[in-house]
């Protein structure tokens, strides 16, 4: 019901937002406004088309004029790493306003284009991540505009320069996915038909199941959005359905990390009072990062609360991130305790070794996820940008492959290892570990 609630109050903001191109202006005081950016190879063209534009003056709203100056200003780099750029001021400050990159807004309707060559010097006109301001040179004035962007690469592709490989890419990724939910189903879920095979398929299994399924979906939508994308410039609906899966992704992930960092359905049938204490805060932080996160992307970034979703989205994640290893010490803490108190210490040092393999792994992804690759696409050349997505979606593919294999269901797995007297004394076991826990 809370999915439902939720796709039904964002399936009007994202069905709207289909063309991201389209950029509404409404009482705007900002002096540099951030329309969008975009990598252009050599043959690309970028066309402006402003419906309408006006500005106020003592109280009253004017068609924009030469005199004051607004319009459009372009900065040209090779990587995303833009910040704060002070040159971009140029224009307003020394009235510069016959500059190349600078193309000046005084009537409506107006159509401005921009194409792209061969040079290679970072000037205005050439290959390289543009970024396309709107520059409102009226101090202390507000203006409003609607209008439309129109990015091509090279005619028939409209993907930005970093995002061309990008179709080809999830596709491969969404056939690798498929082959691994046949092999987990058929290998590890399936119940065996020989009788004296020991089956041990506990619910955290199919929980993993239905993750990588998802995890499946995604992509697939993710493919078929950048195809459309590429074709046409429009996603075609696609963004709904992977919004929907990206959604229910996002959730799973921390909420399977959580379960099989407490040892849920593995050592224990339960949740302590601490387990879900936890999971009272990531899920719900969870739900609302996924929120900021399709917000984010349906936005454009000439829109004023962009930035503050983004931030709110980045914030959350980082906290979710820390919460989840929570879980995973509690357990490697009981299960040091369990080898040196208890007559079992081989099997529950196994356990140990597991645990600590699974939270280092947990650790490196989210580093290496959240902090390496921010740091690579800042410095990566633009039109390489897609080199991030493949690190990424591999350090994914990394973590749940060996995750799986780590708690496969199998009998010869050392966690699922048993000792003569276990069936006769897990019931004790139990009671004790949920008393140790409890508060």
């Amino acid at each position: 019901l809370i999915l439902l609630s939720l796709f039904l109050v964002l399936f009007p903001h994202f069905t709207s937002a289909l063309f991201r191109q389209d950029h509404i202006i409404i009482n705007d005081r900002r002096q540099y406004i951030l329309l969008e950016k975009f990598g252009f190879l050599p043959g690309g063209k970028l066309t402006i088309t402003v419906n309408e534009c006006k500005y106020e003056d003592s109280g009253t709203w004017k068609n924009m004029t030469k005199d004051p100056v607004f319009g459009f200003y372009f900065i040209v780099k090779k990587t995303d790493d833009h910040q704060e750029i002070k040159q971009m001021q140029i224009p307003c400050q020394t009235a510069k306003v016959d500059t190349v990159n600078f193309k000046q807004l005084d009537d409506c309707p107006k159509t401005i284009s921009v194409s792209i060559g061969q040079r290679q010097d970072l000037g205005f006109g050439s290959p390289g991540l543009y970024f396309v301001y709107f520059a409102n040179c009226q101090k202390e004035s507000s203006v409003s505009l609607k209008m439309h962007l129109n990015f091509n690469n090279q005619e028939t592709n409209n993907l930005s320069a970093g995002d061309i490989p990008l179709p080809m890419i999830y596709t491969l990724l969404s056939i690798i996915y498929f082959g691994i939910i046949i092999y987990w189903i058929f290998g590890f879920i399936r119940k065996p038909r020989d009788p004296s095979v020991i089956h041990r398929v506990n619910t955290i299994h199919y929980l993993m199941t239905i993750f990588i399924i998802v995890k499946f979906l995604t992509l697939v939508c993710s493919a078929s959005e950048y195809y459309n994308l590429q074709l046409y410039g429009r996603p075609r609906g696609w963004n709904v359905a992977y919004y929907i899966f990206s959604f229910l992704k996002g959730v799973m992930l921390f909420t399977v990390i959580l379960l099989i960092g407490t040892g849920w359905s593995f050592l224990k049938p339960f949740l302590s009072d601490k387990d879900k204490k936890v999971f009272m805060v990531v899920v719900p932080l969870q739900l609302l990062a996924n929120i900021a996160l399709i917000v984010v992307d349906e936005s454009t970034p000439s829109s004023i609360s962009f930035v503050t979703w983004y931030e709110l989205f980045q914030l959350i994640d980082i906290i979710c991130c820390g919460a989840i290893l929570i879980p995973i010490i509690w357990s490697i803490k009981h299960l040091k305790e369990a080898s040196e108190t208890d007559g079992k210490a081989a099997l529950n040092m196994n356990k140990l070794r597991l645990f600590r393999q699974f939270y280092l792994t947990v650790v490196a992804y989210v580093y290496f996820t959240r902090i390496v690759i921010m740091l690579l696409s800042r410095t990566v050349r633009f039109d390489l940008l897609w080199i991030c997505v493949i690190l990424t979606e591999f350090a994914a593919l990394l973590l749940f492959t060996t995750t799986g294999y780590s708690f496969r269901p199998t009998a010869d797995n050392p966690y699922f290892k048993l000792s003569h007297d276990d069936d006769g004394n897990e019931g004790i076991q139990m009671k004790e570990m949920k008393s140790e826990e409890e508060p």
